[in-house]
């Protein structure tokens, strides 16, 4: 083979490559796995934010944004923590938040977005352009609104739901 073959052939199996690593790194199940692992890495972290938010229950059902206007101190330590950790593996701001909810008992779920990715070719007007995977924590008991749409908990109480959104 010629030399400029050899560079042909070269360029062509480190483009291919740099393809595939983008896709694997981009695919739905990659996502699921590394928010899962965010889980397993930053476990006291998660459980602690969990633990945090059972003190802002009232009486009924209700739902609650933790952020920056209201959260606890710890919380929003945590979670500026963890966003300084993971933020440069999403193309949209995340750990800005816990939404917790409580049904009638008491009981609570929690919803933390964890990655968001922008979704090639979509333009945020007609379709969604943003994939999101949230890591979302929940009672045993919790029978609230988004008690149906809970599935499989990949640990404890722990799922993690994915999902398209719009930026703008």
């Amino acid at each position: 083979m010629s030399r400029r073959g050899k560079i042909i052939t070269i360029t062509a199996a480190v483009l291919l490559l740099a393809a595939v690593v983008v896709l694997v790194v981009r695919s739905p199940i990659i996502s699921r796995t590394y928010v899962a692992n965010c889980y397993y890495v930053e476990k006291k972290s998660f459980d602690r934010i969990a633990e945090l938010s059972r003190g802002y229950y009232e009486d009924g059902e209700s739902s609650i944004k933790i952020n920056s206007e209201n959260g606890g101190e710890e919380i929003l330590s945590l979670m500026s923590y963890l966003e300084s950790k993971y933020q440069d593996d999403s193309d949209f701001p995340v750990f800005t938040a816990v939404d917790v909810y409580y049904d009638n008992e008491g009981d609570m779920a929690l919803d933390i977005q964890v990655r968001k990715i922008k979704i090639a070719n979509a333009d945020g007007i007609d379709t969604p352009d943003v994939l999101c995977y949230d890591l979302v924590y929940a009672d045993e008991d919790y029978s609230g609104s988004l008690a149906d749409k809970l599935g499989r908990p990949f640990f404890g109480r722990w799922f993690v739901w994915s999902y398209d959104s719009y930026s703008g």
